[in-house]
């Protein structure tokens, strides 16, 4: 596994984290936020392949 798709999978991890936490102290605020981590995640990954694209190999 690749150092980027390592810390990626941390990020989803600390991600899963926070929702859990605010699941456990008000379920409303967890489902509202739910879809925004995920676009936000989708938008990170998709940033770091096309900035993968672009670096030369050195």
């Amino acid at each position: 596994m690749k150092r980027k798709q390592a810390e990626f999978i941390l990020t989803i991890l600390g991600v899963a984290e926070v929702l859990a936490t605010f699941y456990t102290i008000y379920p409303p605020v967890a489902i509202a936020l739910t879809p925004v981590a995920i676009y936000c995640l989708v938008i990170i990954y998709i940033n770091d392949a096309k900035n993968s694209k672009n670096k030369p190999n050195a």
